[in-house]
């Protein structure tokens, strides 16, 4: 069978690797062919794909999708969130609030050991504690870490911007009580605050390992989590093994997690990748190329008989796909009226049927319609073709004269960003504008952005928790990159104003309705072409088992199993 060959290749590959230059034996007793009280059957190696590389497995340096798929395994953060996106006890087994909703004071789970690794003595992981904590979010607050995740504590944490700025040599409201307490004092309440601890950039990671293997840290990741680090060859394949000492056990104290390894292949090309999964090489994809759309389901919308032996899912995701506009330049800069034409001037719904064959929805705004308790009130963008000329004009670009091109920067993955960047580039031309394409690397894209550099740029974001306030936070003026995710450098006192009030509101219908005044005041500024939100179907072979698939593009592997002999 395909997937037992796929196994023998492992395990050869495993000894190789054992044996190379990274010192670490991951020639382990396999459970494969075991089965659990409750039928579960152990073992095996889950093959998936991702369309792009891994920026960093250093969790100070993961901001993107790949990266957080593959760190979510390797490590846990103090919070994290279950299968139904509901917060729960991570390396912290509880935490209390104090009255004020200033201080947090974290229960540091006992038995919670590092994976073991050659930076440990006797290549044996310890145990963590809550000096770790400290550690490790700490890291995001030096500069030459060159964290994306400052924005998450540099204006909230008590002495945090200090630090930051080498006026202090640690952060005051960092603060370890005992080995097994641990507590964050906030200069202000900020009631989606927990949230935050359950993101990439709050992996606890052992300060051993980081200075062992210092530059290459990022290439070398050591944490908690269900699944170790075995290999990356850049633009080919990462290995994943079973951390044979992880903490989670299931219901029938079987330990966790059920696979032997995850095989992860960086195809970009999405119809490359689903051809390798019909053949039987891929256990799981998470999209299926436009070429293929057809052949998978009829025009209506139903799978095709020859391939409902899979198991197909689609779901609208928590994710925004936009274009973004820099407003330290022009022609965008101090020019509401072209960006707003810009806006007028796209058919999103001609867009989603022709181009994404029905796989998203129009976004009227920045906050996704299917956030959890939030009703946006926001109108959008209609298709209006004669108000974006009208627009045009106001913005002294009548017909696009005197505008000059305009160079639209996208990152590669697959052909699905350039076939709606030509159908973006053919729907301004109508109101005169001429766009030209750019197509970079991922990690040269967001280099490119950290720097303010593009005029005008594709960008997209996932969810990273279940509230507004997670995407209004990329226009927030004080959340400028590279320290936070504000790529258009978009600054309204207004909003800001709106946005500190909301995050300050532990009532959640009254910080939601204020997100909501927020959001109307950005859409209008239009400092975002807004294009769509995605809807997204994903394909598993008929013998994956347990794999929970989330509107926050989260990837749930622990407890996932194949039921296959």
């Amino acid at each position: 069978m395909g997937h037992e060959k796929i196994g023998l290749i492992f395990m050869s590959v495993v000894l190789v690797t054992g044996c190379g230059g990274s010192g670490v034996n991951f020639d382990y007793p396999t459970r494969r062919g075991e089965i659990t009280p409750s039928g579960v059957r152990l073992g095996g190696v889950f093959r998936m794909n991702e369309e792009g590389t891994p920026r960093s497995l250093d969790p100070v340096r993961i901001g993107d999708s790949v990266s957080h798929h593959i760190g979510q395994q390797i490590f846990d953060s103090v919070l994290t969130f279950d299968d139904d996106l509901e917060l729960r006890p991570g390396i912290a087994e509880s935490y209390e609030l104090s009255g004020d909703g200033l201080v947090y004071t974290f229960k540091i789970r006992s038995g919670v050991r590092f994976q073991d690794d050659p930076c440990f003595p006797g290549g044996r992981g310890r145990e963590v504690t809550a000096h770790d904590v400290a550690y490790s979010l700490t890291r995001n607050l030096i500069p030459a870490n060159l964290s994306t995740g400052v924005w998450l504590f540099d204006t909230l944490v008590e002495g945090a911007k200090e630090f930051l700025e080498g006026q202090a040599d640690h952060v005051s409201g960092f603060r370890v009580l005992d080995d097994s307490t641990f507590q964050i004092r906030l200069k202000k309440p900020f009631a989606p605050f927990p949230y935050r601890l359950a993101m990439s950039y709050c992996f606890v990671v052992p300060r051993e390992a980081v200075e062992h293997y210092g530059q290459d840290f990022f290439q070398h990741p050591v944490g908690t989590g269900p699944f170790r680090f075995a290999y990356w060859k850049p633009n080919q394949e990462l290995l994943l093994v079973r951390n044979l000492n992880y903490w989670q056990k299931d219901a029938d104290g079987v330990p966790l997690p059920y696979l032997d390894a995850i095989r992860i292949s960086f195809i970009n090309d999405l119809k490359i990748a689903f051809l390798e999964f019909d053949l039987g090489n891929l256990d799981f994809v998470q999209e299926i190329h436009d070429d293929i759309w057809s052949k998978v389901f009829d025009e209506t919308g139903r799978v095709r008989p020859a391939y409902q032996k899979y198991q197909i899912d689609g779901r609208l995701m928590w994710i925004t796909q936009y274009y973004g506009f820099n407003l330290t330049k022009p022609p965008f800069k101090d020019n509401r009226a072209l960006r707003q034409a810009f806006n007028y001037a796209i058919d999103r719904e001609s867009l989603i049927k022709y181009v994404l064959n029905g796989r998203g929805e129009a976004a009227r705004g920045v906050v996704p319609p299917n956030m959890p308790g939030y009703t946006s009130r926001v109108e959008g963008y209609p298709f209006n073709l004669e108000k974006a000329r009208k627009l045009m004009a106001q913005a002294g670009y009548p017909n696009g004269e005197g505008l000059g091109e305009i160079t639209l920067q996208l990152n590669s993955a697959g052909t699905l960003n350039e076939n709606v960047a030509e159908a973006v580039q053919e729907q301004l031309s109508k109101i005169g504008v001429k766009v030209q394409l750019r197509v970079v690397d991922w990690s040269q894209h967001l280099e490119s952005l950290d720097n303010y550099e593009p005029v005008f740029f594709r960008m997209a974001w996932v969810a990273d928790w279940p509230e507004p306030e997670n995407f209004l936070a990329l226009l927030y003026g004080p959340n400028l990159s590279p320290a936070g995710p504000n790529h258009t450098a978009y600054a309204n006192p207004e909003f800001d104003r709106l946005y500190e009030q909301a995050i300050a509101t532990p009532d959640e219908a009254e910080r939601y309705a204020l997100y909501q005044q927020a959001e109307q005041i950005a859409v209008e500024d239009a400092p975002w072409l807004f294009l769509y939100n995605t809807k997204r179907y994903n394909v598993r072979q008929p013998y994956v088992r347990n794999m929970r698939l989330n509107a926050q593009e989260l990837m749930f592997l622990t407890r996932v199993w194949l039921d296959e002999p």
